[in-house]
């Protein structure tokens, strides 16, 4: 009987060192090679013309955009619309004329600046007929040209912005109050307010923006011997508010006001009229249209 012979059986490699070791071959290669790339373009630099650098290692441009790419806040600015005429130029005509930063107003032949809020300032103009001249309003029918006291510009004053402006015309001792704004369509020469008989109203002023107005309503004009009424006006809408008589008055910004009240006191001896407290006595008060 033949003698069974048993081979011993074959021993499998160790897979994983042998996968450490070629891990560690690879890192070693790299780390190596890395190094001899990194001294040659090191010493590349070096040879090159000082402040240059070798096209290999001069870094890419920004990217630069064209301009109509660009996205720009818009600037908000009032759109100025051409002065055109409301009504036609005739005898009857209240009109107006733009000479450089000025404006005029012209009535009756009559021409005016607005210098004056207490009696309407008249001025000469050479050759104005030079000067192009639009029609705001005309006279209402029944009006007698020049008559005392029922035919006549009462007030006249140009906004901080130079270009809109209000103006009173006294008609039949009543006063009418325009509003005439190059910036609004629709409002070019609008009536604001007609008042009456028994408040004549002389303009004050306007607010630093141009939206509103202040007027002053006395009960008679040239009676003496009383405190006008303070009244204001939000231009975009016609809104009026009256806030009673005050010794001050100032606007200050969006609709906000400040002012000190009209205090009557005992006179110390005799006058005509009231007698007042000293507005540097009262305290300052705010308000908001």
């Amino acid at each position: 009987m033949e003698e069974e012979i048993q081979k011993p059986a074959l021993q499998k490699p160790d897979t994983y060192k042998k996968l450490f070791f070629g891990l560690l071959f690879v890192v070693t290669i790299t780390i190596v090679g890395g190094s001899f790339y990194y001294l040659g373009k090191q010493q590349q630099a070096k040879n090159y013309p000082t402040g240059k650098l070798p096209p290999a290692l001069t870094p890419s441009p920004e990217a630069v955009f064209p301009p109509d790419e660009i996205e720009l806040s818009p600037i908000e600015e009032k759109q100025e619309f051409k002065d055109e005429e409301v009504v036609p130029l005739g005898p009857n005509t209240v009109s107006f004329a733009r000479v450089e930063e000025n404006t005029y107003l012209r009535y009756r032949g009559k021409i005016y600046d607005d210098t004056n809020q207490s009696e309407p300032h008249e001025v000469q103009l050479q050759n104005p007929e030079k000067y192009s001249w639009y029609g705001l309003v005309d006279t209402p029918v029944g009006v007698k040209p020049n008559e005392f006291m029922e035919d006549e510009v009462f007030g006249f004053k140009v906004a901080p912005d130079k270009k809109s402006f209000v103006f009173v015309m006294r008609w039949k001792n009543e006063f009418y109050l325009f509003y005439y704004t190059p910036f609004d369509k629709f409002r070019q020469s609008i009536l604001v307010k007609k008042f009456p008989t028994n408040d004549p109203s002389k303009i004050d002023q306007f607010s630093s923006d141009t939206k509103y107005l202040s007027l002053n309503l006395f009960d008679c004009w040239n009676c003496g011997g009383h405190q006008p009424e303070t009244m204001l006006v939000r231009l975009e809408d016609n809104e009026l508010k009256n806030i009673g008589r005050t010794s001050f008055f100032n606007w200050l910004e969006d609709g906000k006001y400040e002012y000190k009240d009209y205090v009557v006191i005992t006179c110390s001896q005799e006058t005509m009229g009231e007698c007042s407290e000293d507005p540097e006595k009262l305290p300052l008060k705010s308000g908001q249209f």
